[in-house]
């Protein structure tokens, strides 16, 4: 009789484990999803274009190289559209772009051109 309570109990810890185990496992996943929704977030860029590869698809600002995709919005002027092509190395750009879990830098949107300053009034 007592050896099988101790078994019943063992049964009992064994299968509590097994459900805990996924449910930890499932609440790891979530948080780690969260910290991948922040990397994905927009982040801003502005600089002189050091490098542009039209075959590999990307455009390198400063020391940032970004990966440029079909959803990749490029303007030039005042919201003019434009291709990867039309940016040349020394250019001023600005824009944004999203980094996901692996590091790679994929940009949103690319503004050809530097914001003009405004004369100051003396």
């Amino acid at each position: 009789m007592k050896k099988q309570i101790k078994q019943i109990a063992l049964l009992a810890i064994v299968a509590g484990a097994l459900i805990a185990v996924p449910a930890i496992s499932c609440a790891q996943d979530s948080s780690a999803g969260s910290s991948t929704a922040q990397n994905t977030s927009d982040l801003k860029f502005n600089g002189g274009v050091t490098a542009v590869d039209t075959t590999a698809k990307t455009l390198t600002v400063k020391d940032l190289t970004l990966n440029v995709t079909e959803s990749t919005t490029i303007t030039k002027g005042k919201k003019k559209s434009a291709t990867l092509s039309d940016i040349k190395e020394g250019e001023t750009v600005s824009g944004t772009y999203t980094t996901d879990a692996s590091g790679k830098s994929t940009a949103t949107t690319i503004k050809i051109g530097g914001k003009k300053k405004k004369k100051s009034a003396e």
